[in-house]
């Protein structure tokens, strides 16, 4: 059975949840309606929620819960909560429970250290599906102590070693804080000192770890202080598990079929209906295509930049890759946007016309994120196609252009 997941940590506005609803109905009425007349046993969901830290708010707004009850009342769905941080938020949704006690769950299982782990459960679902995956890595993005998610990174990559997974971690943008030298937090948990402990440990179990960082990234924080001559950027403030290295290096590994994590991600599977290809070391999987959703204002941080960047690196190294503007990410492509030209500062849309050149790269613009708020999509941009649900849709439950995954990956920016 094909598989589907979506991982959320930060907030979930009613507008993501609700096209999310429209998306999940789309697959079941269009895609796969034999499931709406024979649903399956939820021991094996085709939708699988994984819901951390401000995301679980989402389940006692006035806005969102009534999505929530909708997307529960449809077949072969599974909401796994983090119970740690529901009694941290003092968040109880024992009633939504009490309505739908086999498809959510808060009991989350035991880790070695006797604390109860959601991570642990996120990790054995994905396993229990796909019992091949030896790998899972995890894409960070903000910076740490100011955010969760540098946390949720530890936790996840610390239950995938207790499965004696292979682990990776992936810093750009702000993540690179992460790895910063002599960290010395007085209210939080050293995540400098919980790599190189992660580090450690995989050494121990004999597994795979890799550790990489964005030199580009790393250069515009004053990391980079040296060339190595070997195309590696070399820092003297970077803890040693962590390397430096072009994002084409990072971009390398998304092009492997692993199993990525981050704050806000999800993956999709591909139905098929040719069988892939066997070659000696097993089946083929190819490499999975990608869908970056652009959600955040151009200006405000530097992340849809950044977005489009990886978006490049990752078309540029051969991936199929899309970028929807959706959210407040179409502000990107509304209006026509002027730099003063004694400003050193980019201009979004003029980032956008350059990086459309690429034939493995396609730009969207979702037009009810548009109509939501009132503002059309500036004509020039003729490489951005507006879409609405149905195409949406049909984006993430297939692939064009002789793609041969299994699954895509879906990156919230």
């Amino acid at each position: 059975m094909t598989h589907h997941f979506f991982l959320f940590a930060e907030t979930i506005v009613q507008e993501r949840l609700s096209w999310i609803e429209v998306i999940l109905k789309h697959y079941f009425m269009r895609l796969s309606p034999e499931t709406l007349r024979h649903p399956l046993q939820q021991k094996t969901p085709i939708f699988s929620f994984f819901i951390t830290g401000d995301a679980l708010y989402s389940f006692t707004d006035k806005e969102t819960l009534p999505v929530w009850d909708i997307i529960a009342s449809l077949p072969s769905i599974r909401i796994l909560c983090d119970q740690e941080e529901l009694d941290l938020r003092g968040i109880s949704i024992e009633n939504l429970k009490l309505k739908y006690p086999d498809l959510i769950c808060t009991r989350n299982s035991y880790a070695e250290d006797q604390r109860i782990s959601f991570w642990d459960d996120v990790i054995d679902s994905i396993h229990k599906q796909d019992p091949l995956i030896n790998t899972i890595g995890y894409l960070q993005i903000k910076s740490p102590y100011m955010y969760r998610s540098g946390l949720n990174a530890i936790l996840c990559l610390s239950s995938a070693l207790n499965q004696n997974l292979s682990i990776e971690y992936y810093a750009y943008l702000d993540g690179i804080h992460t790895g910063h030298l002599n960290q010395r937090p007085s209210e939080y948990k050293n995540l400098g000192e919980s790599l190189i402990n992660l580090s450690h440990q995989a050494s121990t179990k004999k597994v795979h770890c890799t550790f990489l960082a964005s030199s580009r990234s790393a250069i515009a924080r004053g990391y980079g202080t040296w060339d190595d001559t070997k195309g590696a950027v070399i820092s003297s403030c970077m803890i040693k598990p962590i390397k430096i290295r072009p994002l084409n290096e990072i971009v390398d590994r998304f092009y492997s079929p692993h199993v990525i994590f981050g704050e806000n991600i999800a993956s999709i599977g591909i139905h098929k209906e040719v069988p892939l290809m066997e070659t000696k070391e097993g089946k083929d999987q190819g490499h999975p295509a990608i869908i970056i959703l652009i959600t955040n204002s151009p200006y405000d941080t530097g992340i849809p930049l950044g977005a489009l960047t990886f978006a490049s690196a990752c078309a540029h190294r051969g991936i199929f890759t899309r970028v929807l503007f959706i959210e407040d990410g179409v502000y990107a492509v509304s209006g026509v946007h002027k730099v003063n030209p004694n400003d050193q500062f980019y201009n979004i849309q003029e980032v956008i016309d350059s990086a459309a050149w690429n034939e493995k790269l396609q730009l969207f613009v979702f037009l009810p994120s548009l109509n939501k708020r009132g503002i059309v999509k500036n004509k020039k941009l003729n490489a951005v196609l507006e879409i609405n649900s149905p195409e949406f849709a049909q984006m993430l439950f297939s692939i064009s252009g002789g793609e041969s995954a299994e699954h895509q990956r879906i990156l919230f920016f």
